[in-house]
């Protein structure tokens, strides 16, 4: 009886270590770097690293121009834009042959956002993330359940946001 415990207690505890190396890993990978407004950063991905995050702290919401250079010859980068809560703002792809992903997002929840690079053409290599700042967004219009809400999209005032809310189910 005495070694079956042992043995039992052995092979808890080394599912234990397991499951928590298996928790601890994909945390430790998603690890995002910080940048703000107006910097530069280069990166690196790897077969090893296929993905880099980067954290972008925002205080209101405004719109942002991403830039991602590939470096290395024969790659092409993509990003994805997420929001503070986890939704995917926007992903933006290479030109055919391009090695430049470009695009102006509107970041419109304030908080913590994400841009997460990957590669466009299936290569890696190292690149270069320009972030430069734009326009802050006009206040979001309330919707309310069951009532039409008119507005118009002008070259003067180019992006109208809404918001409601709703139970999580």
């Amino acid at each position: 009886m005495g070694r079956h415990t042992t043995s039992f207690r052995a092979t808890l505890l080394l599912l234990i270590v397991l499951l928590t190396v298996a928790l601890a890993a994909p945390a430790s990978a998603q690890a995002a770097t910080p940048i703000s407004i107006g910097e530069n950063k280069s990166g690196e991905l790897t077969a090893a690293a296929p993905t880099q995050a980067y954290a972008l702290a925002i205080a209101a919401p405004q719109t942002a121009t991403v830039q991602v250079l590939g470096l290395t010859p024969g790659f092409a980068p993509a990003f994805s834009v997420l929001a503070p809560s986890g939704a995917v703002v926007q992903t933006v792809m290479p030109a055919p042959g391009a090695t430049i992903a470009l695009a102006t997002v509107a970041l419109t929840q304030p908080g913590i956002n994400q841009i997460v690079i990957s590669s466009g053409n299936g290569q890696v290599g190292q690149f270069v993330i320009s972030l430069q700042g734009g326009a802050p967004l006009p206040p979001a219009v309330p919707l309310v359940l069951g009532q039409l809400q008119a507005g118009a999209v002008t070259m003067q005032t180019p992006i109208m946001l809404f918001s409601f809310t709703a139970l999580p189910t």
